[in-house]
């Protein structure tokens, strides 16, 4: 992961089974400019896990900016499960958002103790999304 932002971060993983020094949480910081290569192989049962920032103080800042996503893990029980990434397999991560009249991100907000609340509800990061459903079965993910 290269740190592209002009700020330090960090990345760490919800539900994600690996080694402690892959964590990433707010003592493996990345300084603006640098490179952090974790590395695992993933072994564990058929999960949906999670990724953000773990920077003390500035988490939900980060989050809110959209350093987060999922990871969608698969094995052999989860193989009867619907598949077809965006057809009958869809991901689903919902944010709320406040934006400028210029429709730049609005960053001064009260953070509460639920972190920085929006007026928008966006959800794969589109506002009022619309997907329209051609399988009889499917299966939708949350992180």
């Amino acid at each position: 992961m290269s740190n592209k932002l002009r700020e330090t971060t960090t990345l760490h993983w919800h539900g994600m089974l690996l080694p402690a020094e892959m964590d990433g949480g707010p003592h493996q910081m990345i300084e603006a400019g640098a490179t952090w290569n974790p590395s695992w192989t993933i072994e564990q049962p058929a999960a949906t896990t999670w990724y953000h920032p773990h920077l003390h103080g500035e988490t939900a800042l980060h989050v809110y900016r959209g350093l987060a996503g999922l990871f969608l893990i698969d094995d052999e029980e989860s193989a009867r499960l619907p598949s077809r990434y965006g057809v009958d397999d869809i991901p689903i991560i919902i944010q709320d958002k406040m934006f400028k009249a210029n429709g730049e991100l609005h960053e001064r907000m009260n953070l509460t103790p639920f972190g920085m609340l929006g007026n928008r509800i966006l959800v794969n990061g589109t506002y009022d999304p619309y997907l329209r459903i051609t399988a009889s079965r499917v299966r939708f993910e949350n992180g």
